[in-house]
């Protein structure tokens, strides 16, 4: 039993493109995504340019008066170069007054406040060396007023 002409002109032009252009694009995917290096670099250089051409901008609206702009430039170009404060230097030699469960308390309950444990733990140590507390919460108030 023959193929008639319309049956091969169905397969060749409607479903060989079809399930080629099918596979094609399955194995297209396979490698989209992933761009190589040279356009990382050239995406990285285009950012920092774009950075530089916004705080450029920003700066000159500052000088020429715009409020909104010098408020801008303040917080996100000038507040890099604000010094941090010296670190709190705890002599080793020195003995905690405070009892071991207070202070660590005192760094969980700051800790899920939102303070990072890196900032917590000198204080609350340097704090416990220079007065004996009984509670969390005196040595929590006492931390910031510490910072």
């Amino acid at each position: 039993m023959g193929a008639s002409d319309i049956e091969v002109l169905w397969w060749f032009c409607i479903l060989v493109p079809f399930f080629g252009f099918s596979l094609y694009g399955a194995f297209c995917n396979l490698t989209r995504g992933y761009p190589t290096k040279h356009k990382d670099i050239k995406y990285q250089q285009g950012v920092t340019s774009d950075w530089d051409d916004i705080c450029q901008a920003a700066i000159d609206k500052a000088r020429d008066g715009d409020s909104s702009a010098r408020a801008w430039v303040t917080k996100h170009i000038f507040q890099k170069d604000k010094k941090q404060p010296p670190p709190i230097i705890i002599d080793k030699d020195s003995p905690s007054l405070t009892p071991t469960r207070v202070i660590e308390d005192a760094v969980m309950f700051l800790c899920g406040l939102g303070e990072k444990k890196k900032k917590v733990e000198p204080v609350v140590k340097y704090l416990s060396t220079k007065k004996k507390y009984e509670k969390v919460e005196d040595l929590v108030k006492d931390f910031y007023k510490e910072s």
